[in-house]
């Protein structure tokens, strides 16, 4: 049976840890980056506001 994520990082050395958490930060910022230059393809085809795109994705599960 697989094992949970939280078991495996238990068993990390605390520095594996950390660097393993802020690759993490790192790869969650690059998304919000790319998702925001999405949203402003998006508002510049569409004409809309910003906040309609999100909206859109949000109601979407995106």
């Amino acid at each position: 049976m697989a094992k949970k994520f939280r078991e495996l990082r238990k068993a990390m050395r605390p520095e594996a840890q950390v660097r393993v958490h802020e690759k993490a930060k790192a790869i969650k910022a690059e998304l919000r980056q790319v998702r925001y230059c999405f949203q402003e393809q998006l508002v510049a085809e569409l004409e809309v506001e910003q906040a309609t795109v999100t909206k859109i994705e949000k109601k979407a599960g995106m």
